[in-house]
């Protein structure tokens, strides 16, 4: 399953209203990268303007370009690099 069947482009979704769409329990959806293991899909949370508590990372969607700085210690990173070659979309949620 792709989640973006089941989404609106434009759409604001919050993380509660997620899990309760797609009966998601796994605490790891609070964090940036989120892959739900029984979709097809891996989900981006970005948020441009940080607050103090957050790490400073820069975030710009320009267009249809989103720069982006990839997690310090993230192990997620040859998912979203080979995320066509394993069959998988991106799912953006910005912010």
């Amino acid at each position: 399953m792709k989640t973006s069947e089941r989404l609106t482009i434009g759409q604001v979704y919050t993380r509660e209203q997620l899990k309760a769409m797609f009966d998601v329990t796994d605490a790891t959806i609070n964090t940036g990268i989120f892959k739900p293991v029984w979709h097809d899909s891996v989900w981006l949370s970005v948020t441009e303007q940080k607050t103090p508590d957050q790490t400073q990372y820069e975030d710009k969607l320009r267009g249809d370009i989103l720069e982006w700085d990839g997690q310090q210690a993230s192990r997620k990173d040859p998912v979203i690099i080979e995320h066509r070659k394993r069959g998988l979309e991106l799912v953006l949620f910005y912010h």
